[in-house]
């Protein structure tokens, strides 16, 4: 059996390292971590995450140049994930459908694509975001996610208005927005906690939570959908963990 990078977030789950495993950021700012070794089993797993969701066979598979640790910019924030993924894993062990679900609030490890205006992440020291209003990846380091962001950008929404992941990183990569002449690109690994999802394979764009009983919609390939995508409605239910920096 391969061990894989969710593997890895369910065995550090209690530990001192537990959510992106590093101390609470104590910068009036977050700062990203650099990950200098690329032997680093955090690095190989997110890698190997990484290329195995590089879907489209239209894009050549780009090269991986660095990756980062996204901190928490807060202990509030850390502990309201923590409530919410717990939250979830209460529901679903008390009414378990599927076993895998009732794990850790079926807690994933998916790719979201945003705009990057500014330097972040292009060297090992420019880790600290910028106020750059336009700039979403900034925003999304030092403030988390933001449901009402949505929409902001694409005005398409094909599951309504929810905070968009998947697990295909070309189809992430669709939503990357770099300023010109950016020489690379970035995108978010997240955790996010799915729980129990609704499946689909036709747009709802009038959605504005999961239906009654579920935690998010997972778009199914087929029908309308050539990759999937998982959208949660609760800016709780999901983190930013990592930067992957790729050319």
């Amino acid at each position: 059996m391969v061990y894989t990078l969710q593997d890895w977030f369910r065995d550090h789950r209690d530990s001192s390292e537990d959510l992106t495993y590093h101390e609470p950021v104590r910068y009036s700012t977050p700062r990203l971590t650099p990950m200098r070794y690329q032997k680093e089993p955090d690095f190989l797993w997110i890698e190997g995450e990484f290329y195995k969701g590089w879907l489209h066979p239209s894009k050549p598979r780009p090269t991986i140049l660095g990756m980062f640790i996204i901190p928490y910019p807060s202990d509030q924030s850390l502990e309201r994930y923590r409530e919410y993924r717990h939250s979830v894993e209460s529901v679903l062990s008390s009414n378990p459908k599927r076993p895998q679900e009732c794990f850790y609030g079926n807690e994933q490890v998916l790719f979201h694509g945003t705009t990057r205006r500014c330097q972040l992440g292009v060297g090992w020291f420019d880790v600290s975001p910028c106020d750059d209003a336009s700039c979403r990846l900034c925003g999304i380091v030092k403030f988390s996610f933001d449901v009402n962001r949505c929409g902001t950008r694409n005005a398409f929404t094909r599951f309504g208005r929810g905070i968009y992941t998947t697990s295909c990183s070309s189809k992430a990569d669709d939503y990357v927005h770099e300023k010109p002449g950016a020489q690379v690109r970035c995108m978010i690994v997240s955790r996010v906690v799915v729980g129990r999802t609704f499946e689909l394979q036709h747009s709802a764009v009038t959605m504005t939570e999961a239906p009654l009983g579920y935690h998010s919609v997972t778009g199914r390939p087929g029908g309308d959908l050539n990759y999937p995508e998982t959208v949660v409605y609760h800016n709780d239910a999901i983190r930013p963990a990592f930067l992957v920096v790729y050319r």
